[in-house]
This record gives structure tokens, C-alpha cells and sequence, in this order.
């Protein structure tokens, strides 16, 4: 149970009046019968919290702050009409706050957080008020090995073959999840396996090996971000449970005949550009190579084409292929690293330095015509590429690929 993570509230007609009964203005509090409202709490460390709270339909209301444990934190909250000091103290499984409004008065909330996510209970003028806000976990995505308790050794003893147990460092999972199963991806340096499974049913299961022996596989779901699965071959058996949060993934691994254990942390890859994706849409890019002094024909056949691009990673290598059948490009390279890279339509050697923040990455390319930027924003389904030349801002191309698979 965390007191850090993503929570969601619809508000009700009940709040509504009880808001209008204390004195919070009737037509902001009616405007937010029905309304959802979705809140990120952030651990920072030292006693320091960030929360995002936005409302859905009202962006003036929405607010994001950083707040200290202990002391008053002046900060500007919207919907309790904009100025405030608010103080905030650990309780149980929770905090008890004052919050103080310059135009709304003093109110006083005490969370209490479960796995469920947060009951709170609003006081002010001597009425209470409790509200619910529902833990919301995004399982989906790619997690990447961040530490292991004794994985290697129990992957040995339990029959693992060598080139998982050995390779468990560039362990790499991708997660697919909906209200009936799930499906999974799985990397162990060159060996990749994938399965897909309904929650509470038995599924088969068999290692990516010659002669490995079929498993039986039955996974539940026990609550937000939760899943157990259990995996029966050949007289062995496992229990693996598996908790996601925010920020990445930890599994726990039990031998059900020795009683051997083991856990694996993994964190999520917030650009999950891994995987196999394939061109959808295509502007600009015509008008971009005629400008580079390509003739009309050979733009146009190029701007026609619609190629594929896989990206693998192999430690800290990043490759990515475009298949192209006029102007193919296989290119490997370390992130923050200078990288030499053959260009086929540029039709010279580049310098190149690939950096990346969140689900974006920046490409900045040095070349004999000037200096060109790339910005790749990466979700689970859809790919979004735009570059352009250094002050031809203008004439960027965009491009919109499809992830294939999962």
C-alpha cells in the first residue's frame, strides 16, 4: 500500500450540497456535479509531496504543487479560490491537513489510503463530508530490470536454461492489460518469448527452446496493479506475483516444491520505442526533399512510400532498421553519445547525438546542408515523428507510425 500514486474522483450530487451547506460558491460547486477529477501524488523525499490535481472540463481549476510535511506551505489551490496555506502532518495510512483560504475559510480533510486508494473525510463549519477517490494503475508498457534478490541463483536451481538465468540483467517486459487478461512480452538478451492469457483460465505456456517442455499457466487479477500467476511443467511449479505502481513493476517468485524464493524490480521505460511499427501517415515530406534539391519524381516516389522500422535494444545499444525499399537505414547507437550515420538521402556521413526525456526523444543531426531536429513522441499504440532544418521550421515533415503486435 503506497501513499504516492494516481487517483481518480467523480463528484456527486451529495458533495455538491454538502460544499453549497458550508459556503463553497453554489455555482462553482454545481458546474461540478458528474465532473472526474484526477490526482497524482509524487513522493520527493525529505517529508516533500507533489501533487497534480486536474478537473476535468475546468483547467482554470486545475493546479500542481510541492508541499513540506510539518510546516506552512503558502501555494496557490484554484479551487479553494486561489491562495492558501496549507499544513499537513502523517496520520495512520494517511495525512490530516488544514487547509486555509483566503476567500473560502478554513477546511480540514483527513485521508486515510488503502489499496483501494483514498477515503477522505472533509470537515468545515462542524459538517463532515467522506468522499472516495479510486487508486488508478497504468499497467501498460515496457519495464526494464532495475535490481534482483537472488533471481540468477533461484533461476538456476528451479532449471532455468543459461541464456535467460544469465542474461536476467537485460531482462525486459512489455505489459498489455484489459478488464479480462493480459498479454506479455519478454526479453532475456537474444530470447524473446510472448504469451496472452484470460484472467482465472488455464493457458499453455512453452520457453522459446528446442525441447522445452509445455506449461500450464492460470493468472488472476487481484487488485489494482496486482496479478499472480501460477506456472505447473513437469513436476515443477511456481508462484509469481507481480505489483505495479507508477513508477515500475516488482516481482516476487516462489518454488512451490522447494519453497525457494526470490524478487525482481523493474522499472517502466517511459519511451517504450521497442518493437516492431509500421508507417500510417505520411506530410510534408515531398515539399521537404524537392527543397533539399531532390528532383520531383524521385520526391515524390520516396514521399509515396510507407516503410517499416524495428528498434531493438541490446544493452545500451539502441537499432533501428527502416525497411525501406528505396532508402533502407539500419542504424545503432548509445543515448548521449556522438554517432556517425551513413544518411541515404542526405547521401553523406552525419554526426549525430540522440538524447531522451519521458515518452519523448530529441535527434539532433549535423550535416553539410545544416543542422536537423527530430522529435519522436512515443505512446503504446502510435509513434509521432516531426523534423526539420534548422530554420526551416515551417517545411517539417511529419510522420505517424502504428505499433505492430502489442
Amino acid at each position: 500500500m503506497s501513499l504516492f500514486g494516481t487517483f481518480e474522483n467523480v463528484s456527486t450530487k451529495e458533495a455538491v450540497d454538502f460544499y453549497v451547506s458550508v459556503g463553497y460558491p453554489k455555482e462553482m460547486a454545481e458546474g461540478m456535479d458528474g465532473v472526474k477529477s484526477t490526482m497524482k501524488i509524487i513522493d520527493l523525499g525529505d517529508g516533500r509531496n507533489a501533487s497534480h490535481i486536474n478537473i476535468e472540463g475546468h483547467p482554470e481549476l486545475s493546479c500542481c504543487c510541492i508541499t513540506k510535511e510539518g510546516i506552512d506551505n503558502h501555494v496557490n489551490v484554484p479551487h479553494f479560490g486561489g491562495k492558501c496555506v496549507i499544513t499537513f502532518n502523517k496520520s495512520g495510512n494517511g495525512y490530516k491537513s488544514v487547509i486555509k483560504s483566503e476567500t473560502m475559510g478554513t477546511w480540514e480533510m483527513e485521508e486515510e489510503f488503502t489499496e483501494a486508494g483514498i477515503k477522505c473525510v472533509t470537515t468545515k463549519n462542524g459538517k463532515s463530508f467522506t468522499e472516495c477517490w479510486k487508486r488508478i494503475v497504468n499497467i501498460n508498457g515496457l519495464y526494464k530490470y532495475k535490481s534482483g534478490n537472488g533471481i540468477k541463483e533461484y533461476m538456476k536451481k528451479a532449471g532455468y536454461p543459461e541464456a535467460i538465468a544469465n542474461n536476467i540483467e537485460d531482462y525486459k517486459m512489455a505489459i498489455k492489460a484489459c478488464d479480462t487478461g493480459l498479454k506479455v512480452w519478454e526479453s532475456w538478451g537474444e530470447v524473446t518469448a510472448t504469451f496472452k492469457c484470460n484472467f482465472d483460465q488455464e493457458t499453455t505456456y512453452k520457453m522459446p527452446f528446442d525441447g522445452a517442455p509445455e506449461a500450464k499457466v492460470v493468472t488472476t487479477h487481484n487488485g489494482p496493479g496486482k496479478y499472480t500467476w501460477v506456472v505447473k511443467a513437469e513436476g515443477a511449479a511456481e508462484e509469481w506475483k507481480i505489483h505495479v505502481c507508477d513508477e515500475g513493476m516488482k516481482m516476487c517468485a516462489r518454488n512451490l516444491n522447494n519453497g525457494e524464493a526470490c524478487t525482481l524490480e523493474l522499472y517502466k521505460e517511459h519511451l517504450p520505442i521497442i518493437g516492431k511499427w509500421k508507417t500510417a501517415s505520411m506530410s510534408g515530406a515531398k515539399e521537404l526533399f524537392t527543397m533539399m534539391g531532390m528532383p520531383a519524381a524521385e520526391a515524390q516516389k520516396l514521399a509515396d512510400e510507407y516503410p517499416d522500422l524495428e528498434i531493438e535494444e541490446k544493452g545500451p545499444i539502441v537499432r533501428w532498421n527502416w525497411m525501406s525499399k528505396f532508402t533502407p537505414m539500419d542504424l545503432s547507437f548509445k543515448w548521449n553519445e556522438e554517432t556517425d550515420v551513413f544518411d541515404p538521402i542526405l547521401k553523406e556521413t552525419t554526426k549525430n547525438v540522440a538524447t531522451k526525456s519521458g515518452n519523448t526523444m530529441d535527434i539532433v543531426t549535423q550535416s553539410s546542408m545544416g543542422t536537423w531536429f527530430t522529435k519522436v513522441t512515443v505512446g503504446h499504440t502510435f509513434m509521432v515523428q516531426k523534423g526539420w532544418l534548422k530554420g526551416m521550421e515551417n517545411m517539417a515533415y511529419t510522420s505517424i507510425l502504428i505499433r505492430k503486435g502489442m
